[in-house]
């Protein structure tokens, strides 16, 4: 499945936005499956500029809708090649012209929606937001709200961004910066910054964090202006590997989660010992579930 976004679209008013769900045949052919626009579409939201899919969920982004707040739409497979308006996120801090959607990536019950020019820590600075969707009630809450390092106007922080699981990379093309954020343990909805990453060679003004993606731990940024040995911008592309996790869960840090590390947490039970994964001051089932999620075994 392939979703395209078409935010200058005209369909319920000057550049409210669309996308389109494609679909491969048999004979390698791919097909236009559907085409959706907002439930509550108007002219300027640019509905579409951030899409995302990940099976039968996918995230699209319309950074100027509702009075240019901005928010995101998720729609869900509920039938055989049939999508369906589930539910929209917005963010009760959102600046206007934030442009918060104007990024998106999806992943299970994990989203990732950079705002490049919202002012949290100056103009146009940029903020990303992880949200978690809770599936007993289907409520999409926001996890953590990140800045970028050493912030200052311009930096654009958001505008790219990708989540793999529980990692996330996010770029900045205006500071030629990226950063990358890990949920530790896997399921606590804890986030915090790994590392924060720059172009190898020391290049500025590359745009380096214009786009960005990863996967199974290695990160990938995209630096269009990047110029070569002869001072000709012809863009350039790092590689990254990101930090190893550490895992609050493997509670006597033998490297894997499993009986004894639960032995560690029953006794503990009831206390605010080192066993209370989620920091909330007491051993309890919340600590209990985060271990069992993060179960290695062995």
């Amino acid at each position: 499945m392939i979703l395209a976004g078409a935010s200058n679209n005209d369909d319920a008013g000057s550049n409210s936005g669309s996308a389109y769900f494609f679909v491969e045949s048999a004979t390698d052919d791919w097909t236009q499956l559907v085409k959706v626009t907002a439930p509550d579409a108007a002219g300027g939201d640019e509905f579409g500029f951030g899409v995302s899919i990940d099976g039968d969920i996918a995230a699209i982004g319309a950074p100027y809708s509702g009075g240019f707040f901005g928010s995101v739409y998720i729609y869900r497979q509920t039938a055989p090649n049939v999508w369906t308006f589930d539910t929209e996120i917005t963010s009760v801090d959102a600046d206007s012209f934030g442009e918060f959607g104007f990024s998106v990536s999806i992943q299970g019950d994990r989203l990732l929606v950079g705002a490049p020019s919202d002012t949290e820590a100056g103009t146009q600075s940029g903020v990303a937001y992880v949200f978690t969707r809770t599936p007993a009630t289907n409520v999409w809450s926001q996890s953590a709200l990140f800045t970028p390092p050493a912030p200052f106007s311009g930096m654009f922080f958001g505008e790219s961004v990708m989540i793999d699981g529980a990692t996330g990379v996010v770029g900045a093309r205006g500071a030629s910066i990226g950063m990358v954020i890990r949920e530790e343990p896997a399921g606590s909805g804890m986030w915090t910054v790994v590392e924060d990453i720059q172009a190898s060679d020391g290049q500025a003004g590359t745009s380096f964090g214009d786009s960005v993606a990863i996967s199974n731990g290695t990160a990938i940024v995209g630096a269009p202006l990047a110029q070569n040995n002869s001072a000709v911008q012809t863009g350039a592309a790092y590689l990254f590997d990101a930090p190893v996790a550490t895992n609050p869960a493997d509670l006597n840090g033998d490297g894997v989660v499993n009986g004894a590390d639960l032995a560690i947490l029953l006794t503990q039970w009831g206390t605010n010992g080192p066993a209370d994964i989620n920091n909330d001051g007491v051993v309890n089932g919340a600590d209990l579930a985060i271990l069992l999620t993060n179960w290695t075994g062995s």
